[in-house]
């Protein structure tokens, strides 16, 4: 069964929906999770841009960002916050905030970008549909009155994701009306090899430690606040 809307994909045509069943969207999410598993090194620009509507191009609010992966660690910037993994720790810069906080180092980067997050969402759908244009697939995962967002748009490109759009149907007021905004998350330059070098993942410049406690170097130690979420490290003082 073919749907047509009427929308244009990204190659400028018309989107020719495909509608699919669970298992097909299981399947695809599953074959991109893998794909990132194989991916120990990359990085990618992300930006943030909200709209206050379904249609309008331009953007209320918009945040550019990155994700840097190297092995076990990586570097991510998004929405103003900083995470910097090393072997050790993982440390958190939150500048709006003012907080620093350091956690134990996560175990597992696989599923650590945003799209890993669909292969659970799926299960909530009241429709989803797929579509083919060139080396881009366009997935639409669409949901009940109820629920937060009425549809998730996802589009793959050379098997990479390239933009994730959440159409969220509660409405909020804009002037003098009521609009239902939308949110999109927009991947792009992705390098395979990682390009960077070590200073991506050296928190020395935020933090200093001497043994298992850290302290926060000048300026941050008069601006900043310092918390310890070390489960890992706690227990083993015990």
């Amino acid at each position: 069964m073919l749907c047509l809307i009427a929308v244009k994909g990204w190659s400028g045509g018309p989107v020719h929906w495909l509608v699919i069943d669970k298992q097909e969207m299981a399947s695809d999410m599953a074959g991109l999770a893998k794909r990132f598993q194989h991916m120990k090194r990359y990085e990618v620009n992300v930006t943030h841009a909200s709209f206050t509507d379904y249609k309008t191009d331009i953007a209320h609010q918009s945040f550019k960002g990155y994700f840097k992966r190297n092995n076990e660690e990586f570097h991510n910037f998004l929405l103003g916050v900083q995470t910097i993994q090393t072997a050790k720790c993982k440390v958190v810069i939150d500048s709006e905030r003012k907080v620093i906080a350091v956690a134990d180092p996560i175990s597992s980067l696989d599923s650590i970008m945003p799209v890993s997050d669909y292969t659970t969402t799926y299960k909530l759908c009241s429709s989803i549909k797929r579509s083919v244009i060139a080396n881009r697939i366009y997935y639409r995962m669409e949901f009940k009155e109820n629920y937060s967002v009425s549809a998730i748009e996802l589009t793959v490109k050379d098997s990479l994701p390239e933009k994730i759009v959440m159409y969220y149907s509660k409405a909020v007021k804009q002037g003098g009306s009521s609009t239902k905004p939308r949110l999109e998350i927009s991947f792009s330059n992705w390098n395979t090899k990682f390009s960077g070098d070590k200073e991506f993942f050296d928190i020395q410049k935020y933090l200093d430690n001497k043994g298992n406690q850290y302290f926060l170097k000048t300026p941050y130690a008069a601006k900043f606040k310092l918390l310890d979420e070390r489960v890992l490290t706690r227990n083993a003082k015990k």
